[in-house]
């Protein structure tokens, strides 16, 4: 057995840092600054920008229940692979051919959308299941860092970039194109499959008896982890489930919408490019600083009620956002939906794992970008929609305000969910 410093569960947190930040934040940031830019090089109104995200939503969502089965059946790595060859041809594609809405939208909102869903945040979810259990809400803010460190560094980088090459977005889809290729070359050379395949076992030296003893630890402490096998189909028929789904509608609603049409509320409301820049970036800044926390707490303090709490800051943030019209406020709502995103975000993939296992957590995450990727793209054409019809996007961003509340009220009654028969689980590694 190797010891507990050359677990190879570590260097895989590194890998897919670097993964989440080439392969799912890079896109979302690049397609929300790009994307302006090139609606007012191509005259494109906003519903149709609002459409490309749309759709780049959903490809990065409701392909989710394929892609879990990709994972079972080929594992993370040529899951991960063939995401960076998609984000890889799609970027491609955007800097050199993309020359009406049309294209964009074939182009952005399905092929790199589909590359997101399959090189993004569900296959190095999985793989950390499969490698942590009592460290998993550790491991998983960890590189949870990464959407984080790039959304700090990517606005003001792609600002620079596209201002100095006079307006021309194209560059920085060619600098997306670039990191997707580094990532692919990492995954091809460092992924493992499970710590089984090396001769280790997860979180890198606890047996399966004490990793039942430390789950059952956890709940005295107030964490809840299941000890109980669950199936596919058990997991789908628990309240519990459907319930955190519906609870993160307007919170991932609102994420998506304030990313496809935030830059360009801010530009109407009158700031320049270098303030929306440092704006985007506190909103990272603050994101880090939510992910931190759950890195620290995320292990000892229910997962759930620290959701419920950060959907009420968010639905603060969505508010906020609407009336940032001066400096003060331009640097105040990142405060509130940086947070949000950075705790909300990171800790629904050790929630879904604490309540279900490992077995069917692929499947059940499967489903919850459905529903986190339909909520957003519904937001994001909403609010589009919503600009060019009414002049405003209020509507859009008070909705999804309110629908994070009420989130934040649902996720306070909801229990988790325990199986009729009462068979343990042991929570080792399941292989595809």
């Amino acid at each position: 057995m190797k010891s507990q410093t050359s677990f190879y569960g570590w260097k895989l947190v590194a890998v897919f840092w670097f993964v989440l930040l080439a392969d799912m934040q890079l896109p979302y940031t690049v397609g929300s600054i790009a994307n302006a830019y090139m609606a007012w090089d191509l005259h494109l109104s906003r519903t149709t920008v609002g459409l490309a995200y749309a759709v780049f939503t959903w490809m990065s969502g409701l392909p989710g229940p394929l892609v879990a089965f990709i994972v079972d059946k080929r594992g993370v790595r040529f899951t991960l692979l063939l995401g960076s060859l998609f984000l890889l041809v799609g970027s491609i594609w955007m800097a050199q051919f993309v020359h009406t809405g049309f294209e964009a939208v074939l182009a952005f909102g399905v092929v790199v959308g589909l590359g997101v869903i399959t090189g993004g945040q569900f296959a190095p979810m999985a793989g950390i299941n499969r490698w942590f259990v009592k460290r998993r809400a550790r491991a998983i803010a960890l590189i949870q860092t990464a959407p984080c460190v790039g959304g700090f560094v990517a606005p003001p980088v792609l600002i620079y970039i596209i201002e100095s090459a006079h307006g021309n977005w194209r560059m920085a889809w060619w600098l997306m194109a670039l990191l997707a290729a580094t990532g692919a070359l990492l995954i091809a050379l460092f992924v493992k499959e499970s710590p089984a395949d090396i001769g280790q076992v997860p979180d890198g030296g606890a047996g399966a008896a004490d990793l039942l003893a430390e789950a059952a630890s956890d709940r005295r402490s107030g964490v809840f982890q299941t000890t109980q096998d669950w199936s596919v189909a058990e997991a789908l028929r628990t309240p519990a489930l459907w319930w955190i789904l519906v609870s993160f509608f307007g919170f991932d609603g609102g994420f998506f919408l304030f990313s496809a049409q935030g830059v360009m509320l801010l530009r109407d409301l009158g700031h320049s490019p270098e303030g929306v820049a440092v704006s985007l970036s506190l909103v990272a800044i603050f994101a880090t600083c939510g992910t931190l926390f759950v890195a620290a707490v995320g292990d000892h303090i229910e997962p759930r009620l620290i959701i419920a709490f950060s959907m009420l800051a968010s639905g603060i943030g969505l508010v906020m956002v609407q009336k940032a019209s001066s400096t003060t406020n331009l640097y105040l709502y990142p405060v509130f939906l940086g947070l949000s995103v950075g705790i909300a975000g990171t800790l629904v993939f050790a929630l879904l794992a604490n309540y279900f296992g490992n077995r069917p957590y692929a499947h059940v995450m499967g489903i919850k970008w459905v529903f986190t990727t339909t909520s957003g793209a519904i937001a994001s054409y909403g609010g589009g929609y919503a600009f060019d019809h009414l002049g405003t996007y209020a509507p859009a961003f008070y909705t999804c305000a309110v629908l994070s509340i009420l989130g934040f009220l649902i996720l306070l009654f909801v229990r988790p969910p325990v199986r009729k028969d009462t068979k343990p689980f042991i929570a080792v590694q399941v292989t595809g």
